[in-house]
């Protein structure tokens, strides 16, 4: 397997587990309604990476 191949199924594998854990999020309602308005639509555009950084974001500013 090529170095860029195996690069290109890190990344998608990263963003897959972005997206599942994001998703869990939403699913159990871990979230106020506008984070996960946010979440929602940043998943929908397939930027699960980023929907994840807004969960953390949000996280963070709770503790």
């Amino acid at each position: 397997m090529r170095c860029s191949s195996m690069v290109h199924k890190g990344r998608q594998t990263e963003r897959q587990r972005a997206a599942e854990v994001a998703n869990e999020f939403v699913e159990e309602g871990l979230l106020p309604d506008d984070i996960e308005d946010d979440v929602i639509s940043r998943l929908n555009r397939e930027e699960p990476i980023r929907a994840l950084e807004t969960i953390i974001q949000h996280r963070k500013g709770r503790v």
